[in-house]
């Protein structure tokens, strides 16, 4: 079961990076900020352009963000026998999933829901990558394999980077968005 989940959350994660390199193929160049992208995105679907971007946006933050949770639980269930701990990984992901779908029924602007969900969900992975290095170093629950010496200092490393990335992500989409000083 634990398996299953596994390479269902993989398949997403596939299908996710096959269609944000179609998006790219589709609006061919790259351009530099958020609003000139949604511009060249518009002079090719018309109209409907706005809830589709916006839709997007909200659709692939909050993926990555569950997808996190539960690749991460199948993988120590899988691999470790880790059952949870009380179902707070469940409540953890419907948080997530609540949190980032609040703003879409609070704000009236696409844009915003997109902005405001892509923080939620940058943040919300946060703790799961934490977790993670707690738990590699957890000798109760990892029985003698727990990551000690260079190892954990390359884990600590790649978590730490992670983490830089979900804030940078996060000083970005506000940044952004106080660009748009007229929507906030």
């Amino acid at each position: 079961k634990a398996l299953t989940g596994s390479l269902a959350g993989a398949a997403v994660s596939l299908v996710m990076w096959v269609a944000i390199l179609a998006c790219g193929a589709c609006l061919q160049s790259a351009p530099e900020d958020l609003l000139e992208a949604f511009r060249h995105f518009a002079s090719i679907l018309g109209t409907t352009s706005t809830v589709l971007f916006s839709v997007g946006l909200f659709a692939g933050s909050l993926l990555a963000a569950v997808v996190t949770l539960h690749s991460t639980t199948a993988l120590l269930s899988e691999t470790y026998g880790w059952r949870g701990d009380g179902g707070s990984w469940v409540a953890w992901v419907a948080l997530i999933t609540l949190a980032s779908a609040l703003p879409m029924h609070l704000i009236a602007n696409p844009f915003k829901v997109a902005v405001a969900s892509s923080v939620i969900c940058g943040l919300a992975t946060i703790p799961v990558l934490v977790s993670m290095v707690k738990m590699g170093s957890d000798a109760s629950l990892m029985r003698g394999l727990e990551v000690r010496g260079p190892m954990k200092a390359l884990m600590l490393f790649i978590a730490g980077s992670f983490v830089a990335i979900e804030l940078g992500g996060v000083v970005i989409a506000l940044a952004e968005a106080a660009d748009w000083h007229p929507w906030i």
